[in-house]
């Protein structure tokens, strides 16, 4: 379960998921029994708000509850105002999303912390999925549209070139924001300046906004939602152009280069993704729907190699064979490339 104040910080961050991964029987039943009691709740800003759901609580701890909330949010605020607001640039690839797109850039320009930049990388949709975004009208969207389909890293990788963000995230074009994600996020690495990447909890929910259990787990690390310094961007630069699981290598290859420590786990879930068979991550395995919000998911072999490649480009890295930046192909000799680009190219 980690270090001692890892654990601690999960037990007051999320105590359901604490007892549930816990060695003791006794405790993962109590901690399966709350998560049942709490499931339907799509979020929940804190642990005492969870707590108070599962013992149906009185107004004064609803009162103690919005206090504490309070509280917290300023000092939030106090942390990003003293660091003078910095940019975030959120990077979303999109193809033929037109269902779902509109409701994932919202979730975005709806959230409590707004001096962002939104990319949205348009991977040659042959949908609505463009018209859908310029019907929006908010300036801090950044359309980019591929002439042909080149895949979710690629797309990634073309916003990563552009961004200016002195933070950096991701959001996939199904998925939503809770309204608070970007600015948790970003005051936990700025208290935290060690840190170099920030996760938080990411939860499955259908078109009704049901919580879908995966394998059995509800909750887990939404590895789409890191977001990190720009700092990480000039020593690691790219994706690699894997079909899936792109953004679990870039996510551990972070912690190769340095250190696991340098992770923050944000334990309430901020980050939810909509669960449908046909998405990238279920359209490389074997999917079978066990039950009402009980689904079982087993990988590709695809999907295997791909980690079994990610392994061993981390173990080269380890032995200092390996470079860990990697460079992004699109970006040919002598084309105009954007400022972050011709810094990263510098750095490289």
């Amino acid at each position: 379960m980690g270090s001692p104040a890892a654990r601690v910080t999960k037990l007051t961050q999320a105590p359901e998921q604490f007892l549930r991964d816990s060695r003791s029987l006794a405790l993962r039943w109590l901690g399966s029994a709350a998560t049942r009691a709490i499931r339907g709740r799509q979020w929940a800003p804190d642990w005492a708000h969870e707590i108070m759901t599962v013992a149906e609580g009185t107004a004064s701890l609803q009162g103690l509850v919005d206090l504490r909330a309070k509280r917290a949010a300023a000092r939030r605020h106090r942390t990003i105002e003293r660091a003078g607001r910095p940019l975030v640039s959120v990077i979303m690839a999109a193809r033929d999303a037109e269902e779902t797109i509109e409701d994932a850039v919202r979730s975005l320009l709806t959230q409590t912390y707004s001096r962002l930049e939104i990319f949205v990388i348009d991977d040659a949709s042959d949908d609505d999925t463009v018209a859908r975004i310029e019907g929006i009208g908010d300036d801090r969207i950044r359309l980019v549209r591929s002439a042909r389909a080149g895949g979710a890293a690629r797309a990634r990788n073309t916003g990563l070139a552009s961004a200016r963000g002195d933070f950096i995230t991701f959001h996939d074009a199904d998925d939503i924001a809770h309204a608070e994600r970007i600015e948790r996020q970003l005051a936990a690495l700025l208290d935290n300046p060690d840190a170099r990447v920030c996760v938080c909890n990411g939860r499955r929910v259908d078109r009704a906004g049901r919580a879908v259990a995966i394998n059995g787990r509800v909750d887990g690390k939404a590895l789409i939602s890191m977001m990190f310094p720009r700092r990480v961007l000039v020593d690691l630069g790219y994706f690699l152009p894997f079909p899936v699981g792109e953004d679990s290598e870039y996510f551990e290859r972070i912690k190769v280069v340095y250190g696991p420590r340098t992770e923050l786990r944000l334990y309430t879930p901020l980050y939810f993704a909509g669960f449908h068979p046909g998405s990238l991550l279920f359209s490389h395995g074997e999917t079978e729907i066990e039950a009402p919000g009980e689904v079982r998911h087993q990988r590709s072999p695809e999907a295997e190699r791909c980690r079994e490649r990610a392994r061993n480009f981390h173990a080269r890295i380890r032995r200092g064979e390996d470079s860990a930046f990697v460079g992004f192909p699109a970006l040919k000799p002598g084309r105009a490339l954007p400022p972050a680009a011709r810094a990263l190219r510098k750095a490289g």
